[in-house]
């Protein structure tokens, strides 16, 4: 079986723009879900000036797989951990140019998550947390 390692290079590169881009945040953190044992969050972002934190979810589909099968899953636990150790809320971010254009749109639009979860795409979280400007200028330095 091959291994891949693309989504692993994606969560080092938001994680490098979260740096960047000055945000206090914990990766892999260890959390409680659905399964009885220690599952992990990819990022904790924790928000000092409101005292919360939120719990994100990076999901990297290149090709087709499984991935889209597994994202109801994900939500309802992301959903467990962030009640279960106090997140304001959780947020899976959908990226890559493997998801089928029909899933893709029902999880960012008609699938309704958890309360205390979102589903956003890559796009979308660049909008919301990152600067482009530095994404743009740190690739090319890179």
């Amino acid at each position: 079986m091959p291994v891949t390692t693309i989504g692993k290079e994606f969560e080092y590169f938001i994680e490098d723009q979260l740096d960047l881009n000055g945000y206090n945040y914990e990766s892999q953190v260890q959390a409680s879900g659905i399964n009885e044992s220690w599952s992990e969050i990819d990022i904790v972002i924790t928000y000092d000036e409101s005292d919360t934190a939120e719990a994100v979810s990076l999901k990297y589909q290149g090709g087709p797989g499984s991935a889209e099968e597994k994202i109801p899953y994900e939500a309802e636990s992301l959903s467990i951990m962030c009640k279960a150790h106090g997140y304001q809320r959780g947020t899976i971010v959908l990226a890559g140019e493997g998801w089928s254009k029909a899933k893709l749109y029902w999880f960012l639009y008609e699938y309704q998550p958890p309360t205390n979860v979102r589903i956003i795409s890559y796009d979308d979280f660049v909008r919301q947390y990152l600067t482009v400007r530095d994404i743009a200028i740190n690739y090319a330095i890179n």
